[in-house]
């Protein structure tokens, strides 16, 4: 459940296509020579993946109008990206060398 202004909206987490995509268009849309008809593709597959992790149907339309009249900012969405990130996640560090073979 992401705590939105107003009522609990129920979301599903991405599976990692969506989540690969998401930064594809993201890159997309900073990029200067990329057409702008282009971005407009790339905002709306954003939006698509946003809505998709979106459970009820009811909830989908509710968030969908709150972005219409923006009481929704793109931080509250990009929130749904990382409701399920363990805050305690730490980096992954290899640590000692890489095996060697020997002769």
């Amino acid at each position: 459940m992401v705590r939105n202004k107003s009522p609990n909206i129920g979301i599903k987490q991405m599976v990692d296509a969506q989540n690969a995509l998401l930064g594809r268009e993201a890159r997309v849309l900073q990029r200067d020579e990329v057409e702008g008809n282009r971005k407009i593709v790339g905002a709306a597959r954003m939006f698509d993946i946003l809505e998709s992790m979106v459970v009820q149907e009811d909830d989908q339309e509710y968030l969908t109008n709150l972005i219409a009249v923006g009481d929704v900012t793109l931080t509250d969405i990009m929130g749904f990206i990382s409701a399920f990130k363990p805050e305690d996640e730490k980096p992954k560090v290899r640590r000692g060398r890489p095996p060697t073979k020997r002769a």
